[in-house]
């Protein structure tokens, strides 16, 4: 397969204290439909380092303090080379039709298959206390999947068994928090402890005019639920365990 793409980038800096950078990116892969070669992709980043200001400068217990956040729209092509296209296959069985080989379809095309896209934003309060004897990190972030690429199944009438198709919405969104503390630094000894928490809320907002079973998982135990978690347990409810007969 082929790729092109072309990269524009700025960044601004105003006194070590206000940081603001800007992306570009304009991606073409042959791996797409004819109608959907390329695809833009921007980004923006921003930080303040909190502590560089007069008015928290001097303060003994925090040394350091940074808010940040960023925006981007990355894109995915990980797909076959070949998806977009409608392939052929010559029949190897010795059957001919007027004395000529014949030749079947063996995979339906998508001119229409595009680029999947995510946009993607993250916030985050970076800590130094005691001269960075504690760190703290707080982040938020959110992540909305749009055109995400699957390999869908289709109906036996179809003649095929599959193809490659931008079909669902995605979302992702959650907070981390993690800290760490020194307690001994030393030149030749150095004993430091780490945490860290993470909450993730998951849902597959939309499968578009797909039905479940068409993106596997339609009739398992672990299912595709519009609306839950990817992967959704789905199971008879109960409510204990009857301790006499088990």
């Amino acid at each position: 397969f082929s790729f092109l793409g072309f990269f524009a980038k700025a960044k601004f800096d105003y006194l070590d204290k206000y940081f603001f950078e800007a992306t570009f990116r304009r991606d073409g892969s042959s791996r797409f439909g004819v109608n959907y070669k390329f695809g833009n992709f921007p980004s923006l980043s921003a930080g303040w380092i909190i502590s560089e200001e007069r008015w928290l400068k001097d303060n003994k217990p925090i040394n350091f303090m940074k808010l940040r956040a960023s925006w981007g729209l990355p894109g995915n092509s990980d797909i076959p080379a070949n998806a977009q296209f409608g392939l052929y296959s010559a029949a190897n069985n010795g059957i001919l039709y007027n004395q000529q080989p014949t030749l079947f379809p063996t995979q339906a095309g998508n001119p229409n298959l595009r680029w999947e896209t995510t946009s993607n934003f993250s916030a985050a309060l970076e800590t130094g206390l005691w001269r960075d004897r504690v760190t703290v990190t707080v982040e938020t972030y959110r992540k909305y999947s749009r055109d995400v690429l699957m390999n869908v199944s289709l109906p036996p009438s179809t003649g095929f068994t599959s193809y490659w198709d931008n079909v669902a919405e995605i979302l992702n969104q959650g907070i981390e928090l993690s800290t760490t503390v020194n307690w001994i630094q030393k030149p030749n000894f150095g004993w430091k402890t780490s945490a860290n928490f993470a909450y993730n809320y998951n849902e597959l907002v939309s499968i578009g005019d797909y039905t479940p079973d068409a993106v596997s998982g339609g009739t398992n135990d672990s299912r595709v639920i519009v609306g839950r978690p990817i992967g959704s347990f789905y199971l008879v409810e109960f409510s204990h365990i009857d301790p006499d007969n088990g």
